[in-house]
C-alpha cells in the first residue's frame, strides 16, 4: 500500500525533448527586429569626435545613422569599401612619400631622435614608423583597382589559424629566425645598449668623439680611442679635473609599425593638433590625407610632428569598442535566421516578407562587417599630438588634393565639390561621417552602391508571389521592391551624366572657345624672341629713376635703346609719376601665353584642367586693362618697339597688336562662354532636384516595404508557423 502510493507521487521523468512545432507571431517578429537591430547598430563604425563635445549630441548622431542604414544599408556598405580604399591608398601615398623625402634629404615625419642630458649622461633614443601592410596587400590591392605599393611590401603575418595549413617541416635556422623577429615584435622598446666614454676637455679636443647616426637610425660606433679606454680608467677619470663624458647611444630598435590601422584611425579623426601661430586653442584633425604628397606639412625642423608619440596598433584596438560580443551574437541570429529560411524553402513551407527583408539586412551587415574589418569602432577620445604644426596644399596639377568630399554635396553641387578638391581642409574640428573617397569622374562609390541596391532590392523582389493579404498590398510591395533596386541606379546614372556636363564638357567647350579665338596667334609661338622680351625686358637692369623716365615718356616717343643719362632724367624730375607700375600685366600675360601653348598641344577634354588659371590670368589682364590703362598702353608700345627690332610680321594682327588681340578675344570669349556658365548652373539644380525627388520617393518605397512587413502578419498561411524539424532540438537564438 505504501509502495503504491510512493510510486504515484513520483514526478515522471523525461530526456531530451523537442521543442513546439509551432512558433507564435511574437516569436517570429521578436526574433527577425532584434536581428535588424543587430545588423544596423553594431555595423556602424562612426568618425571620432570633436574634443570638446558632449555625449548625447554622439548619441543623437549614432541614432541618426543607424535610422540612415535602416534605409540606405547600400549606402553604409559602398561608404565602407571606399574607406578601406581610401585607407590602403593613404597607407601606400604616405609610405612613398617618406621615401620620396628621404632620396631628397627632407624632413620625415616617419624618423626622428630624442635626446636627453642630465650631470653625467646623454640618452640618445632613435624612433622610426615602418609601414606595415596587411596580409596579401598585392592581391587586395589589385582586388580595389588601386596601385599596389612599388616595392615589396612588408606584410603582417597571416593568422594563425592560416599557419596550420603550411607545411610543417621547417629548417631550424629559420624557425630561429622566426623566432627572434617574433621577440621583436613582442618587445618593441626593448634595446641594447652601448656605453663609450667620450673625453670632452677642452684642453684635449682630439679625443673628443661624436656619435652619430644615418638616416635610417643605425649607430655607428664611437672611435677606437673611446673604446680602448677601460671602464674602470673611465671612472677615476669622472672624478678628476678633466671631467668625460659618457654617452649611452640606444639602438634603433624604438620602431612602431605604422598598419592599415593607424591609416584608418587618422582618417576618422583620431589624431589631433593644434595650429602652430594661431591664437585659438581647437584641435584639429590630422587626416592620413596630410601624410601624404598632397599636403605639405610644416614644422619645427629641430622636432618631430609626431615626436614621442606611442601609438601601437593594440593601443588603437584598446581604444576601439569592437563589439565582438554583440557581432557574435548578431552573426549567430543571421546563420540561424538564414539557415531555417533555407529549410523552409527546401520543405516547401511559407516564408514570411518580414524573413526576407531581415536577410536582406542581414547580407548587407556581413557585406559591411567584412570591409570594416580593420577599422576601429566607436571611439571616443582622439590621441593629441604635443608640437604645434601648419602646412599648406601644393598644386595639384592634374590631380585633386581631397581624396574624400561629401556624397550629399557631390549630388547637390558637382560644380562647387569639383572646385573644393582642389585643397584639403586641414581644420576640420571633426571628420563628418559621410565624407566619402570621391576621387575620379566617375567615383567607384556610384558603382557599387548601383550594385548593392540592385542585391538588396532584389532579394525583396523574393516575395513577388507572397502570399498578402490583399491585392493593394502586393502591388506596394512589388513597386516598393522595384523603386528600393532600381530607382538608385538610375539616379546615380543621371548624376554622373548632369555632373559629366556641369564639369568636363563645360570646360571643354570652353577652352575649344578659347583655342578658336585664338587661332590667329598660332604664328606667335614660333617668335620665342617675344615672350623672351616681354617677360625679361632688358631695360628692367635700368636703374629705377630711368625706368620712371621711360614710363613718363609719351607712346611713340620712348628711346627703349639707351638708358636716359642722369641730366635728362634730372630735367624731367617734375613731370615724373609718383611710383613705377607694379608691372602685373607682363607677367599674366605671360603665364596666360603659357596656358595658351600647353593647351595647343592636348585635347580640349585634356586642356580642361588649365581653364582655370586661364580664367585667372584673363580676369587679371582685363582687370588691370580697366583699372590702369596706361600700363597696358606703355606694354602695348614696347610691343611695337619689339615687332621692329626682331622684322616680326603678322598681317593679322598688325592693325592693333597682339595684346589688344588677346584682350580682345579673352573678352569675347567671355561674353560667350556666360551661356556655358548659366548651363552649368542650371545643371546643378537639375542634379540637386533629382537628388531630392529620387531621395524622396526611395525613402517612401523604403518606409512603405517597412510597414508591410507586419501589416502582411494579420494574414498569412498557416504553415508559416509551422517549425522546420531541423531546428526541433535547437535552441531559437533571439
Amino acid at each position: 500500500m505504501a509502495t503504491g502510493a510512493a510510486s504515484t507521487s513520483t514526478p515522471a521523468l523525461v530526456g531530451w525533448t523537442a521543442g513546439p512545432e509551432t512558433r507564435g507571431t511574437l516569436t517570429l517578429v521578436w526574433s527577425c527586429v532584434i536581428t535588424i537591430f543587430a545588423c544596423t547598430w553594431t555595423v556602424l563604425h562612426l568618425n571620432v569626435p570633436a574634443r570638446d563635445e558632449d555625449w548625447f549630441p554622439v548619441l543623437l548622431r549614432k541614432v541618426k545613422w543607424m535610422a540612415i542604414n535602416i534605409l540606405f544599408p547600400e549606402f553604409i556598405f559602398a561608404k565602407g569599401v571606399c574607406d578601406l580604399r581610401l585607407a590602403l591608398e593613404e597607407l601606400r601615398e604616405f609610405d612613398e612619400n617618406e621615401q620620396a623625402r628621404k632620396l631628397d634629404n627632407k624632413h620625415l615625419l616617419s624618423e626622428w631622435t630624442v635626446i636627453s642630458k642630465d650631470d653625467s649622461f646623454t640618452y640618445i633614443y632613435n624612433w622610426a614608423w615602418e609601414f606595415q601592410y596587411p596580409p596579401w596587400a598585392q592581391w587586395l590591392y589589385h582586388l580595389l583597382r588601386l596601385t599596389p605599393p612599388r616595392q615589396t611590401p612588408n606584410q603582417k603575418p597571416s593568422p594563425t589559424w592560416i599557419s596550420t595549413f603550411v607545411p610543417f617541416f621547417r629548417s631550424k635556422a629559420k624557425s630561429s629566425e622566426t623566432r627572434i623577429d617574433t621577440e621583436a615584435q613582442d618587445h618593441p622598446y626593448a634595446y641594447n645598449l652601448e656605453l663609450a666614454t667620450i673625453a670632452t676637455s677642452p684642453s684635449n679636443p682630439a679625443d673628443i668623439t661624436s656619435v652619430q647616426q644615418d638616416r635610417h637610425g643605425t649607430l655607428l660606433r664611437a672611435s677606437p680611442l673611446a673604446s680602448s679606454i677601460a671602464s674602470s680608467k673611465a671612472r677615476e677619470e669622472l672624478s678628476g679635473p678633466q671631467r668625460r663624458e659618457e654617452v649611452r647611444h640606444y639602438r634603433p630598435t624604438n620602431v612602431q609599425k605604422w598598419t592599415v590601422v593607424h591609416s584608418y584611425y587618422a582618417q576618422m579623426g583620431g589624431i589631433r593638433y593644434q595650429r602652430q601661430g594661431k591664437r585659438d586653442t581647437n584641435w584639429y584633425c590630422l587626416t592620413a590625407s596630410m601624410l601624404t604628397a598632397r599636403y605639405s606639412f610644416i614644422c619645427d625642423k629641430k622636432r618631430n610632428l609626431f615626436d614621442r608619440l606611442v601609438l601601437e596598433e593594440q593601443d588603437i584596438k584598446d581604444k576601439s569598442k569592437a563589439d565582438w560580443f554583440l557581432k557574435g551574437i548578431a552573426v549567430a541570429q543571421v546563420s540561424w535566421l538564414i539557415l531555417s529560411v533555407i529549410v523552409r524553402g527546401i520543405l516547401h513551407l511559407p516564408i514570411t516578407q518580414l524573413e526576407i527583408a531581415t536577410i536582406s539586412f542581414a547580407v548587407m551587415a556581413v557585406l559591411s562587417y567584412m570591409v570594416n574589418w580593420w577599422k576601429p569602432k566607436d571611439i571616443s577620445r582622439a590621441t593629441s599630438l604635443s608640437l604645434p604644426a601648419w602646412g599648406t596644399t601644393p598644386n595639384p596639377g592634374d590631380q585633386p588634393a581631397a581624396y574624400a568630399q561629401s556624397f550629399i554635396s557631390r549630388l547637390w553641387s558637382p560644380t562647387k565639390t569639383r572646385n573644393e578638391a582642389d585643397t584639403l581642409n586641414d581644420q576640420l574640428l571633426r571628420v563628418p561621417n559621410d565624407l566619402v573617397w570621391m576621387k575620379g569622374e566617375s567615383p567607384l562609390l556610384f558603382v557599387f552602391m548601383a550594385f548593392s541596391s540592385l542585391g538588396f532590392g532584389g532579394l525583396h523582389c523574393l516575395a513577388w508571389n507572397f502570399e498578402f493579404p490583399s491585392p493593394a498590398e502586393l502591388l506596394c510591395w512589388r513597386v516598393a521592391s522595384l523603386i528600393s533596386a532600381a530607382l538608385p541606379t538610375i539616379t546615380l546614372a543621371t548624376s554622373l551624366i548632369l555632373h559629366f556636363l556641369a564639369t568636363n564638357y563645360t570646360d571643354s567647350r570652353l577652352v575649344s572657345m578659347f583655342l578658336r579665338k585664338l587661332k590667329p596667334l598660332n604664328g606667335l609661338e614660333l617668335e620665342p624672341d617675344f615672350w623672351r622680351c616681354i617677360e625679361n625686358p632688358h631695360w628692367k637692369q635700368w636703374g629705377r629713376d630711368a625706368q620712371l623716365f621711360l614710363a613718363r615718356n609719351p607712346t611713340g616717343l620712348r628711346n627703349w635703346d639707351k638708358e636716359p643719362s642722369a641730366e635728362t632724367i634730372e630735367n624731367y624730375r617734375s613731370f615724373e609719376p609718383e611710383q613705377l607700375y607694379p608691372w602685373n600685366f607682363p607677367t599674366a600675360l605671360v603665364d596666360f601665353s603659357k596656358i595658351w601653348q600647353e593647351a595647343r598641344g592636348v585635347t580640349p577634354s585634356a586642356a580642361r584642367i588649365l581653364l582655370d588659371g586661364w580664367v585667372w590670368n584673363g580676369d587679371k589682364m582685363e582687370r588691370i586693362s580697366r583699372e590702369e590703362p596706361e600700363e597696358v598702353s606703355f606694354w602695348q608700345d614696347y610691343e611695337n618697339y619689339i615687332r621692329r627690332t626682331h622684322d616680326i610680321h603678322d598681317p593679322e594682327t598688325a592693325d592693333h597688336g597682339w595684346i589688344a588681340f588677346i584682350l580682345r578675344a579673352y573678352s569675347e570669349t567671355k561674353e560667350e562662354g556666360h551661356w556655358w556658365h548659366e548651363f552649368s548652373g542650371l545643371l546643378n539644380k537639375a542634379s540637386l532636384i533629382l537628388t531630392l525627388v529620387s531621395g524622396v520617393i526611395y525613402t517612401v518605397a523604403r518606409l512603405t516595404i517597412l510597414i508591410l512587413l507586419f501589416t502582411c502578419l494579420r494574414k498569412t498561411p498557416v504553415d508559416v508557423y509551422r517549425v522546420t524539424p531541423w531546428v526541433n532540438f535547437l535552441p531559437n537564438i533571439s
